[in-house]
């Protein structure tokens, strides 16, 4: 099973995308997604997510919280998958100071500017998940 990570950071109602390079030998080449990458060997999820965010934006995170983990396989996949989803929190005007060395870019979207065409299909699932939280729907059972 492969292990990765993934942060949500969520500024002024916008999430932060990174732009994915455009190689045909990466998954989901130029789409959109969240800044993370894969569990080294006997890390934790949480130290992934630390140590993902300080290598690929330059920014250290002040705190994580564990949104959802999805477990998964997909029809294109030859292996099973367990993804962790962090919400995060940054130093303050982080965003001014953002150096990305990986991936050709990033981009803040609000919910309303994401298109389903070019994004991530995994990360949807999250980012629907996290709307709801914030937007307080009530979705168990009474």
């Amino acid at each position: 099973m492969i292990k990765s990570v993934a942060g949500i950071i969520y500024l002024k109602n916008k999430y932060l995308f990174q732009v994915r390079d455009k190689k045909p030998s990466i998954w989901f080449s130029g789409f959109y997604g969240f800044f993370g990458g894969l569990v080294d060997k006997g890390e934790t999820p949480n130290q992934a997510i630390k140590r993902e965010i300080l290598e690929e934006l330059n920014v250290s995170i002040t705190k994580s919280e564990l949104l959802i983990n999805l477990n998964f396989k997909t029809k294109k996949l030859e292996e099973k998958r367990d993804r962790y989803y962090y919400i995060l929190n940054l130093k303050k005007n982080f965003e001014k100071k953002l150096i990305i060395s990986e991936g050709a870019g990033f981009k803040f979207f609000s919910i309303d500017q994401i298109k389903l065409s070019n994004m991530i299909p995994w990360d949807i699932t999250a980012i629907y998940y996290h709307q709801l939280l914030i937007k307080k729907k009530e979705f168990r059972p009474k």
